[in-house]
């Protein structure tokens, strides 16, 4: 039976072999690392990220996302903000595509109520759509009888007592909906009801030539991304590790 003092000394002895001793051999791939790049202006940022790998020690990219947050929430009125975003799915396909399809990149509606005064209680709104029509005033009334892009909204009640509504569209399809327009109009509005009507809560619109615009920096990312990864021992990072919890019992 081996005795404490001898199962220490084993202990310290596996503890101190090299790494390569114990199974990892000087031939194993570096760690991955994760390059970055942005472009901000007044009205918000995007943010690129890729993960470079490495297969046989060369580099190899696994992924890329990128995303756009505002500046500021749209204030709707007086409770009520909007936040517009964009985001491009992370691809793993090898090799990756020169240029980003409109269908990898969702636009994401997140509205946010909070009470107008402490304590006011909302009532539920039950489910509820986010509309797109071919407009250009918000204050135009729309029936449900009008040609819209519809989708329908995911709603989160806060123990505060806010509310978050949300919504995403792939973009290639709000693009292909407002071709010819500069302009598109949204309408919150509730499901239809027993007369075949439904309500709408909020409108507003949405700059498409802005969307256009956002998208255009993409590619410059990417560029960005190209020259840092071309230098990732350098430019890129290497995620911090855990740090290893070391154990100990005593008699």
């Amino acid at each position: 039976m081996i005795g404490k003092p001898a199962l220490a000394a084993l202990c310290i002895a596996a503890c101190t072999t090299p790494l390569a001793a114990q199974g990892q051999s000087a031939t194993d791939d570096p760690p991955v690392r994760y390059c970055s790049a942005s472009i901000s202006d007044a009205d918000g940022e995007w943010q690129a990220d890729r993960a470079v790998g490495f297969t046989d020690g060369k580099p190899a990219t696994l992924y890329e996302t990128y995303s756009w947050e505002p500046a500021t929430r749209e204030e709707l009125e007086e409770g009520l903000t909007l936040r517009t975003s964009f985001s491009v799915r992370a691809l793993s396909a090898e090799p990756l595509p020169k240029t980003f399809a409109a269908k990898d990149t969702a636009i994401s509606f997140d509205f946010f109520i909070r009470p107008k005064t402490p304590g006011e209680e909302f009532h539920d709104p039950g489910y509820l759509f986010l509309h797109f029509y071919r407009e250009t005033d918000p204050g135009e009334r729309q029936s449900v009888f009008d040609t819209s892009l519809v989708t329908r909204m995911l709603t989160t009640r806060f123990n505060n007592g806010n509310f978050s509504i949300k919504a995403a569209f792939p973009i290639n399809d709000v693009l292909a909906f407002g071709q010819g327009y500069d302009t598109l109009v949204w309408n919150v509005r509730s499901e239809v009801n027993e007369l075949g009507g439904t309500t709408s809560h909020v409108e507003g619109a949405l700059a498409i030539g802005a969307i256009r615009s956002r998208l255009a920096q993409i590619p410059k990312l990417r560029r960005a991304l190209d020259r840092k990864a071309a230098r990732f021992a350098q430019e890129c990072e290497v995620p911090p590790r855990a740090v290893p919890v070391v154990s100990s019992y005593s008699d």
